[in-house]
């Protein structure tokens, strides 16, 4: 079938809802969002508030579905405010390790880490970063060090994308995967599928992409042997609750990181406590009853 939709002017994207049962009462103000937010865009936060869809339930206003957007907002933004620290650790650990254990360029030689990882393909993602990088520690680098493109792996790791920087920890021999995540009091393998999640979440948020209720492509493996982990139901796993539950863990257990992820948690609290008038809102986020109080959510 070919598609014969015409695209609809910003009146009529307001007809539309108004048909559909959507209470706009200043279409001025509404048009106003409409110009600066994608119809398409705001029609993802539209389906909490129908009871079919393309049906709205009764007395929804188009300020309800606004503020359900700007909510979203605001949690992208913490989360993206709890990546940053925990992304940086990782880098900076992830460096030192390696160039204590094997020397500036332990990164470019494969026989640094796992047989089965293909060192090659991600050497060449690496080299390509390092190509378009405008960092002027690249370029005081090339123009002084024959070993340029390749990097030391304190510079590398600045310009690796956080995909590559995954991929690296996913590579490492067991003694340096076991010796990071020692610092984060995790096992290897579930600190390896947190930063898999966690660079899903990253692009999502990178492109400002619903999240609230967001069922995860990446989901995290969660700590078998931690009993607070049990607080979260197993079909839960694939919402944010268990991105929100690990970047705390994360947060909690970085140098001097305590104070900070506090404030992170209230913040979040704060975000949340709200009802916006969605039936069993939190529990679309994979919350649990009482998450704020848990051992987990404590730390």
């Amino acid at each position: 079938m070919k598609y014969a939709k015409r695209p609809f002017l910003l009146p009529e994207q307001l007809d539309l809802l108004s048909a559909r049962g959507l209470i706009v009462e200043n279409r001025g103000e509404a048009e106003a969002f409409l110009s600066r937010v994608n119809y398409y865009r705001f029609s993802a936060y539209c389906p909490p508030f129908e009871q079919t869809r393309h049906q709205f339930l009764p007395n929804v206003r188009f300020e309800q579905v606004r503020d359900l957007y700007e909510l979203d907002r605001r949690l992208r933004l913490l989360v993206m405010e709890a990546i940053e620290p925990i992304e940086i650790s990782i880098r900076t650990a992830a460096a030192y390790r390696l160039s204590c254990r094997y020397g500036p360029f332990a990164h470019s030689s494969a026989g640094n880490l796992r047989p089965t990882f293909d060192h090659s393909a991600w050497m060449r993602d690496v080299l390509t970063e390092t190509d378009r990088s405008r960092e002027t520690f690249v370029s005081h680098f090339r123009s002084r060090y024959e070993e340029y493109p390749q990097l030391p792996i304190w510079a590398a790791v600045e310009i690796m994308s956080f995909g590559s920087l995954s991929k690296l920890y996913g590579g490492l021999q067991s003694e340096d995967r076991r010796e990071l995540a020692a610092r984060f009091g995790l096992h290897p393998g579930v600190l390896g599928s947190w930063l898999h999640t966690l660079v899903y979440i990253r692009n999502i948020c990178a492109h400002h992409a619903r999240l609230w209720n967001r069922e995860l492509a990446i989901a995290p493996r969660l700590p078998d042997k931690d009993e607070r982990w049990r607080c979260l139901d197993p079909g839960h796993v694939k919402r944010i609750s268990s991105v929100l539950f690990l970047m705390n863990a994360l947060m909690t257990r970085l140098p001097g990181g305590a104070a900070a992820a506090e404030a992170w948690r209230m913040r979040i609290e704060a975000l949340l406590e709200g009802n916006p008038g969605i039936a069993r809102f939190q529990e679309a986020m994979g919350l649990p009853p009482n998450w704020t109080t848990s051992s987990l959510w404590r730390g």
